[in-house]
């Protein structure tokens, strides 16, 4: 990959982002919030949560503990892919790295797709040549996401329902699972695996492809990240009366993330709210219980860490600006 302008190393859509004005697209981001903020109250007022104490306010703590971790971890996995390749990132670097990734898969539409070239923009002060390792910490990571809530869904079956459901979640439950699996397979092979992709995406990442033998450190963080993810959600709803079991956890997450993962809308904004609100009323709680707390849970699952990596975009480019006057 060659470097040149700011957004050389993103996609089309990436790059009009990131060389935005930040006063523009934060006022974007926003006027958005400020919608969600509205509806937040709504449906407080219209459903009434549960007493927020001391307890309550605690377990929300956790919540957002468990979203640092689960950025800290994904940081550390781009590090172990980084040096495995021989172009060893430092810790900082990848702290930005995966806030930066994190906020353009929330703000803007198919966000998840851009996540490896983000990566890679955040770091082109210290190389330009790990949009591939981004690539592949990315798919791991949905391969993991894959495997675990098929993993999820096989242990919350019971035989005790309906023999057409129950077929329905084992053949769900291994399609995924073999699905993750697959990913994983195909890990040790992606610099050829991505030969093979449309010319746009050979053009982002055919260079700089990582391939080579899975690592157990790979998958344990993969694994690490996962569990941050879902403990989220676990916290969020734990607090605002939802309680669920550890699969039941897992599936909610899953089901949600695999949904807002589609190129539809920013971070699946919308679409990941009604999944979580279908899969828990298929749990058995009423509607009206689960849709403030979603939205809560979604102000620390999206807007936090959208506003995190919003300010650290701006931080880079800022610096860069700054550096090139300079120059």
């Amino acid at each position: 990959m060659t470097e040149n302008t700011d957004g050389a190393e993103t996609s089309k859509e990436a790059g009009r982002f990131m060389r935005r004005p930040p006063w523009m697209t934060g006022g974007i981001i926003v006027t958005v919030f400020l919608v969600y903020v509205a509806a937040l109250v709504l449906a407080a007022r219209r459903w009434d949560l549960p007493h927020v104490g001391w307890r309550e306010s605690g377990l929300l703590l956790i919540a957002l503990a468990f979203e640092l971790m689960a950025k800290f971890v994904f940081a550390a996995l781009f590090r172990v892919g980084s040096t495995r390749v021989g172009h060893p990132v430092s810790r900082s670097g990848a702290i930005k790295a995966a806030l930066t990734g994190s906020a353009v898969a929330r703000l803007i539409p198919a966000g998840g797709t851009l996540t490896p070239t983000t990566m890679a923009w955040s770091v082109r002060s210290e190389d330009d040549k790990l949009a591939g390792v981004a690539l592949r910490v990315t798919l791991l990571t949905y391969g993991g996401l894959l495997a675990m809530t098929g993993g999820a869904v096989l242990w919350g079956t019971s035989t005790g329902r309906h023999p057409l459901l129950f077929a329905g979640e084992l053949i769900v439950g291994i399609l995924l699972i073999l699905g993750g699996i697959g990913i994983f397979a195909g890990s040790p092979w992606l610099d050829r695996i991505v030969d093979r992709f449309p010319r746009l995406i050979r053009a982002h990442f055919a260079a700089t492809a990582s391939g080579g033998q899975l690592l157990a450190r790979e998958v344990a963080l993969v694994v690490a990240r996962i569990i941050g993810e879902a403990g989220v959600l676990w916290g969020s709803l734990q607090a605002l009366g939802i309680h669920l079991t550890p699969s039941e956890t897992m599936v909610t997450y899953g089901i949600s993330a695999i949904i807002g993962g589609l190129p539809a809308l920013p971070g699946g904004l919308v679409l990941v709210e009604g999944g979580l609100i279908g899969v828990l009323t298929a749990y058995g709680f009423g509607a009206g219980a689960v849709i403030a707390p979603v939205l809560i849970y979604r102000v620390i699952d999206y807007w936090i860490p959208a506003g995190v990596g919003l300010a650290t975009w701006a931080l880079i480019a800022g610096n860069r600006t700054r550096a090139a006057k300079v120059l």
